[in-house]
């Protein structure tokens, strides 16, 4: 449980900060640049504010998927229905975020993205964990893990998925 207070807290005072770029991030998108790059900063901006105004994340994060969608980039469209997702569970609105992070892992899986499935897979498990569905989210982290310990990948997020693994059973 203190490693995940640990962790939310040290991203939400490293993004409590405005990024030197973001105001040039936010101008860039709204210059016209190419759809590709435009794809990116939405990304990337969506990203940046998850903590700090989840509001602000799914505003991007929507257009983000819209623009993903339209340009048939599976890999943007995946990332785009996570950060929705993760905005919508910072805001409290947990059905919405599951159906978003269950839409990405479907796209995951029919793609074969085994990385995608664990991250999918423990966003849904944390969702769960919000939600106060702890067997539920103990099923999803767990198959998460047994993803990641699979992969030949070592993902940086074993040790999140982990403590959530473990906060799941004290609760």
């Amino acid at each position: 449980f203190l490693t995940v207070v640990f962790f939310l807290i040290l991203m939400s005072t490293s993004q409590g900060q405005p990024l030197p770029h973001i105001d040039s991030l936010k101008q860039a998108v709204s210059n016209g640049l190419p759809d590709n790059d435009q794809l990116e900063l939405l990304l990337e901006i969506s990203g940046y504010y998850y903590f700090s105004k989840p509001d602000s994340a799914l505003k991007y994060a929507t257009k983000a998927l819209e623009l993903a969608r339209a340009l048939t980039s599976t890999e943007c469209e995946v990332k785009a229905l996570g950060n929705c997702g993760e905005a919508l569970r910072f805001l409290g609105e947990y059905p919405r975020a599951l159906k978003m992070q269950f839409e990405a892992l479907e796209i995951n899986r029919k793609i074969k993205d085994l990385q995608g499935q664990g991250r999918s897979l423990t966003f849904i498990g944390i969702t769960y964990l919000d939600f106060r569905e702890y067997h539920l989210a103990l099923t999803y982290q767990l198959e998460a893990n047994q993803i990641f310990l699979k992969s030949p990948i070592k993902n940086p997020a074993v040790p999140f998925n982990l403590s959530n693994i473990g906060y799941a059973y004290d609760l």
